[in-house]
C-alpha cells in the first residue's frame, strides 16, 4: 500500500514547484476508491474554493473512451456496426480525397487510422447545430494526411465525427445522449459538456502564468460544440472512479451493464500501431501501453491550461485518476505519480526492463 501521507507532500511540494493551483486524485482497487483527496484551490483569485474529490475539472480527451462507450452501446443494440462504412449512416459524407469516405469505418475513427487532421479548436459555435455543421462544412475540407485504414494519426476530427453518428442513428444530441447511456448508468452525478449546468457546483478554472509570475485565472471559458465528443467534457475524479470501475469490471457497474464484456474487450484491445519504441497501441479510443510488467489501458488530456490522465490496469483491478487545472511544467511529473503509485499498490520492479540488445546481421 502507498504511503498516502508521504505522498500528498511530494504533490504539494510539485504542485508549489511548477505553479499549479489546485489538483484531484483518486485510487481505485478491486471496486472501491480507496483513496481520494484534492489539493489546491479551483482559482487563485476571488471565489476560489479548496479542490475536493467532487470538484468539476476540464478532462479534455478522456472525454474520447467516454464518447466510444456510448457508441460500443449503440453497436450492441444494433444501431451501429463498426466495419460498415460512414456512407450508411450519412450517405452524404465526403472528404477532401475523391472516393475515400467510401471506406471510411467507425473502427477507423475510433482508433484514429482514418487520415484525418489532428485539428481542435478551443473556441467556436455553441448552437446545438455546431457538431453536424461541422461534419457537413469543415470536416469534409481537411486535407487527408493518408488514406484511411493504413497510419495511426492522432485526430480529433475524427472522434468528433464518431459523436455525430452517435447523434444520428440514436435520434438524439449528442449531450442528450451520453447523459443517458454513460452518465446516469455510471452514476456520473456532476459530469456534464454544459457550462451552465458545470457552474453551479464548484469548479476548477484554468489559469495562465504571466511574465511577472502572477498567476491569473483565464477569464474565457472554452466552448465549441463542434469539439465536443472529442474533448470537452466536465468530470470529477470520484464520477471518472466509476468509469474505470466499469472498465474494470467487465462493463458492469454495481448491478447493471453498462457495456458487454465483448466490447469492453475490443475498446482496450490494440487496434493500431502508434510507433513508439515503448510498444505503446490505440485501441477504440483508448490508449495502451506497457508499464514495467503491465499493461496500461487508459487517456491523458489537454484542453485550455488543465490536464488530465485516467490510467487504468484492468488485469489487477487498479485504476488512478489524476486532474488539475495548471498542466504546463506538471504533465511528466504527474505521470510520475500516476506510476508510483502502480509500483506501490502492485509492488512492481524499481527499474523498467530494458530491451534486449539484438546483435545484427553481420554475414553481409
Amino acid at each position: 500500500m502507498p504511503n498516502f501521507y508521504k505522498l500528498e507532500q511530494q504533490i504539494e511540494g510539485q504542485m508549489k514547484a511548477a505553479r499549479v493551483p489546485g489538483l484531484a486524485l483518486a485510487v481505485v482497487q478491486n471496486q472501491e476508491v480507496i483513496y481520494a483527496r484534492g489539493f489546491g484551490v479551483t482559482s487563485v483569485e476571488d471565489g476560489g474554493a479548496k479542490v475536493t474529490p467532487s470538484t468539476l475539472f476540464r478532462i479534455g480527451s478522456i472525454t474520447k473512451p467516454l464518447t466510444g462507450t456510448a457508441v460500443m452501446q449503440l453497436v450492441e443494440s444494433g444501431k451501429l456496426d463498426l466495419d460498415k462504412p460512414i456512407k450508411e449512416y450519412i450517405d452524404w459524407f465526403t472528404l477532401s480525397e475523391p472516393g475515400f469516405a467510401d471506406s471510411l469505418t467507425l473502427r477507423m475513427l475510433m482508433s484514429h487510422t482514418a487520415g484525418l487532421a489532428a485539428d481542435a479548436k478551443h473556441f467556436g459555435s455553441r448552437d446545438p447545430d455546431g457538431l453536424e455543421m461541422y461534419v457537413r462544412e469543415e470536416i469534409p475540407r481537411y486535407p487527408l494526411i493518408a488514406p484511411p485504414g493504413k497510419l495511426h494519426l492522432y485526430s480529433n476530427p475524427g472522434i468528433s465525427l464518431v459523436g455525430y453518428i452517435a447523434e444520428v442513428v440514436s435520434g438524439k444530441p449528442f449531450t442528450e445522449l451520453m447523459q443517458h447511456l454513460v452518465f446516469e448508468p455510471l452514476e456520473m452525478q456532476r459530469t456534464t459538456f454544459d457550462p451552465t449546468v458545470a457552474m453551479t457546483y464548484s469548479l476548477a478554472q484554468s489559469h495562465n502564468l504571466s511574465e511577472d509570475g502572477t498567476l491569473n485565472v483565464e477569464h474565457r471559458f472554452a466552448d465549441n460544440v463542434a469539439y465536443y465528443p472529442a474533448g470537452f467534457a466536465m468530470s470529477t475524479v470520484l464520477d471518472l472512479a466509476n468509469f474505470a470501475m466499469m472498465q474494470m469490471n467487465q462493463g458492469r457497474f454495481l448491478d447493471k451493464q453498462v457495456l458487454s464484456l465483448q466490447s469492453v474487450i475490443e475498446m482496450q484491445t490494440v487496434q493500431a500501431d502508434c510507433y513508439t519504441t515503448t510498444g505503446t497501441g490505440y485501441g477504440l479510443t483508448f490508449l495502451i501501453e506497457p508499464y514495467k510488467e503491465i499493461r496500461q489501458v487508459g487517456h491523458d488530456g489537454g484542453i485550455s491550461t488543465f490536464g488530465s490522465s485516467l490510467v487504468m490496469v484492468p488485469d489487477a483491478g487498479v485504476a488512478v485518476v489524476m486532474l488539475f487545472n495548471r498542466a504546463s511544467d506538471f504533465f511528466a511529473t504527474s505521470l510520475k505519480f500516476v506510476n508510483h503509485i502502480f509500483d506501490q499498490l502492485l509492488n512492481l520492479p524499481q527499474e523498467t526492463p530494458k530491451p534486449q540488445a539484438v546483435e545484427p546481421e553481420r554475414s553481409l
